[in-house]
């Protein structure tokens, strides 16, 4: 860059030069201009940005608002207002890890041995007492009375108690443990009023334990702490199923098209 005289201006000129250009544009004491633009049209910027802050502020203070309106005070021991899942469209879950059936059945392999070791931990939970009984054939089945609770009673497993469940994998008898969502102080209600929610296999040769399904006197789930519903236990034989798939089976129980996980309720798939 040269001057007026057409001389080339030195490395601290031009930088004094852009110091000073700077400046002026912070502040162009001739114009008056600040970064460019007049006091009004400052004035008319920050105007905007006040009301446009002011709205999101309102609008974020309104939502949490309303969000607070689905809570209760939990000094009162009132359940939520808002629950994730709905009434008689329960989810199905699966109880420990076995990636897939096609597990190594090799006596004491990892694979085995892990996976009846997840379920241990699980049914370790259930040693409590009292133990939920049956409900009187032709009841209302209303499930726990209110304050009370019970758990349920894993000798009802049967053959997939946890004691048996190495042997019966390594003779190609896997047992799936199948537990249900929670849905805050709903209770099933069965078909024939035998005191179970059935879940029921598609295919041959199928077994669920306990028989009947899943014991409603087991239910509901009214918020308590570290507390686990009632679950059942899929035995099959592994050489000729490649995969089972069951379903709930109980008085307004509703059931998705789907078996993928993340959209299907009252369905489940095994493979």
């Amino acid at each position: 860059m040269a001057d007026a005289d057409g001389n080339e201006k030195g490395c601290c000129e031009k930088f004094s030069d852009g110091v000073a250009g700077f400046f002026n544009f912070l502040y162009n004491k001739e114009s008056g201009l600040v970064l460019g633009r007049t006091g009004k049209s400052w004035a008319k910027i920050g105007f905007f940005y006040l009301i446009f802050y002011g709205f999101l502020a309102g609008f974020f203070s309104g939502m949490l608002a309303v969000f607070l309106t689905t809570l209760n005070d939990p000094d009162t021991g009132a359940g939520p207002k808002l629950t994730q899942f709905v009434e008689n469209q329960p989810g199905l879950t699966r109880i420990g890890k076995l990636g897939t059936l096609g597990y190594n059945k090799t006596a004491g392999s990892n694979d085995i041995e892990g996976y009846v070791e997840s379920v241990k931990q699980f049914v370790e939970k259930f040693d409590k007492s009292p133990k939920c009984k049956d409900a009187p054939k032709n009841s209302s089945e209303g499930g726990m009375p209110e304050n009370t609770d019970c758990y349920f009673d894993t000798a009802k497993l049967k053959e997939c108690q946890p004691s048996q469940l190495a042997k019966t994998m390594e003779n190609d008898f896997p047992c799936i443990y199948i537990r249900m969502n929670k849905v805050y102080g709903w209770v099933p209600k069965s078909n024939d009023g035998n005191g179970y929610l059935k879940l029921k296999c598609i295919e041959e040769g199928v077994k669920v334990f306990p028989e009947g399904g899943f014991q409603i006197s087991g239910f509901p789930f009214r918020g308590q702490n570290k507390f686990e519903l009632p679950f059942v236990a899929v035995k099959f034989n592994r050489t000729q199923h490649s995969e089972v798939r069951c379903y709930l089976e109980g008085k307004d129980i509703k059931l998705s098209e789907s078996y993928v996980p993340y959209r299907a309720y009252g369905r489940i798939k095994i493979d």
